[in-house]
């Protein structure tokens, strides 16, 4: 209530700097005698406004005859807005939480087990997708378990899709594949950060070399103006070779093979899991002999690395 009587307040009269100036070295401006006079109206009509609040906590006095229980039912019979039974009454009266009354209706168990077997469907299709894209040719790994584990899906959902513990590991066995892809790929993201690094070095120098040729001397510049904007030039210069030093380094015949053996430990993580999960929810398409080579690119064995060679620095 005091916010919003605060908010019906007068508003006063721009000052300006030059009457601000005048005020601060205790010169009395008209403008400032004015503001004052709006502060001291505001202020007196804001104390009589909540004078006139008292106890009641109104600013108008009740009609006779008012009351919470007629102006309810005065709503209901125009056909407006209607109480729940429970906040009917007094608004005096203490509402208890009732988590029954207040919550929407759960979603049975047939509901939400068919949500979790959408969830595990998508979440299966992803991990197939995101398999059939071939990164894991550049790991030394014949990937048996995960293809053939990947292969029948369809039926392998179909007989364990309402298991809690198969959701479970189809979860697992998504990270898992991601983690293979970003291990696998991590030498080509180093790879082309450090182009950018090398393209964003060649910009630097080229400003640098432009600012040289076209002020050799602070001639029309000032001498601290033309050393200020070389020293920028020349900043952004050294920046950006440490940091195609740092991304150089990352892409040395040492990175690379961090990265390899990284990969092929995560490779042979997800080899494990989906032996496991090939153990725990066998169907019968898992019998047929079917070539690897139906899983996408790579699928065979003995596959071998093909990273580019690193940049000589």
């Amino acid at each position: 209530m005091a916010s919003a009587l605060a908010l019906s307040r007068e508003p006063t009269q721009h000052m300006g700097k030059d009457a601000t100036a005048l005020h601060r070295k205790g010169v009395e401006t008209e403008r400032m005698r004015v503001n004052q006079e709006i502060r001291d109206t505001n202020e007196a009509s804001f104390q009589a406004a909540m004078a006139a609040l008292g106890d009641t906590a109104r600013l108008m006095p009740t009609p006779v005859g008012h009351s919470h229980a007629r102006a309810r039912q005065e709503r209901e019979a125009e056909g407006g807005f209607r109480l729940p039974a429970a906040l009917s009454g007094s608004p005096d009266d203490q509402i208890r939480f009732d988590p029954a009354q207040a919550a929407s209706t759960p979603k049975t168990e047939r509901q939400a087990d068919a949500d979790q077997a959408k969830a595990t469907q998508a979440a299966l299709a992803q991990a197939t997708v995101l398999w059939g894209e071939g990164f894991f040719t550049t790991i030394s790994l014949a990937f048996k378990a995960t293809t053939k584990l990947l292969r029948h899906q369809v039926d392998r959902l179909a007989t364990y899709v309402h298991s809690a513990l198969f959701r479970a590991d189809v979860r697992q066995l998504l990270e898992q594949i991601k983690q293979v892809k970003r291990d696998a790929q991590r030498f080509q993201r180093r790879l082309k950060a450090e182009e950018r690094a090398q393209h964003a070095l060649a910009q630097a120098e080229f400003l640098l070399e432009r600012f040289d040729s076209e002020h050799p001397r602070p001639d029309t510049l000032s001498r601290q103006e033309w050393m200020r904007r070389r020293a920028r030039r020349l900043r952004a210069v050294q920046v950006r070779q440490e940091a195609y030093k740092r991304a150089h380094e990352a892409t040395d015949p040492e990175a690379q093979t961090a990265y390899n053996t990284r990969a092929l430990a995560s490779g042979e993580q997800l080899e494990q899991w989906s032996e496991r999960m090939l153990k725990r929810y066998p169907v019968e398409a898992d019998r047929e002999a079917v070539p690897d080579s139906t899983m996408g690119p790579g699928a065979g064995e003995g596959r071998t690395s093909s990273r580019p060679t690193p940049k000589p620095s």
